[in-house]
């Protein structure tokens, strides 16, 4: 068992501390409330007031920006060789994967050049993802998008929209919601169900 006196003795060693954070948020006995604040304390692209479960896989921490109110799920894997940043309000469901790296799909050319690429991964604000979805390297995903369960998101995703299959497609628009009139009647209404 990890316990926070073993991750205090490896930040004192030298040892990393965004790896010895994440090993020890990831198999720590310790509350979700320590292993978080040891998390954010280690990752300074954790907005204070996102929330993530363990476990949580993050390849390059200094590329990982995550805003507030955001929910990471557990099992998620961020394989980051470029930024991933992801908007306030973003829900990530379980085991979803953002892949940034890749590799020449011609043999000839990979045989020449071994070497992986990357591009950055950019979420928008209140985006949900579902479970299980995959995000490739260099999509944009708007504001306000939808990823069904299981997607493979392989092109940019616009705002509004809800998006499925692999690769993802299109499958439902969004109209923006009318603002409501200063004066109407459902304006009163919400103001006295808010108490004002």
């Amino acid at each position: 068992m990890f316990t926070f006196m073993r991750y205090l003795w490896l930040l004192a060693r030298g040892t990393s501390a965004p790896g010895a954070a994440l090993h020890f948020f990831n198999h720590s006995a310790a509350s979700k409330n320590k292993k978080g604040r040891v998390l954010k304390r280690a990752f300074p692209g954790l907005h204070k007031k996102c929330t993530v479960w363990a476990p949580l896989h993050v390849e390059r921490p200094d590329l990982l920006s995550i805003g507030p109110e955001a929910f990471l799920n557990v099992a998620v894997t961020i394989a980051n060789g470029a930024m991933v940043s992801i908007g306030e309000r973003t829900f990530v469901g379980p085991g979803v994967k953002f892949c940034t790296t890749y590799h020449h799909v011609d043999p000839d050319d990979r045989a020449r050049d071994p070497s992986a690429m990357a591009k950055p991964i950019v979420v928008g604000r209140n985006v949900w993802i579902g479970a299980g979805a995959i995000l490739m390297p260099g999509v944009r995903i708007e504001d306000d998008a939808v990823i069904a369960a299981g997607s493979v998101v392989t092109r940019d995703v616009e705002s509004r929209t809800v998006v499925a299959g692999c690769p993802a497609v299109v499958k439902k628009s969004f109209k923006k919601a009318e603002p409501i009139p200063a004066g109407s009647v459902s304006e009163s209404k919400m103001k006295s169900a808010a108490g004002a």
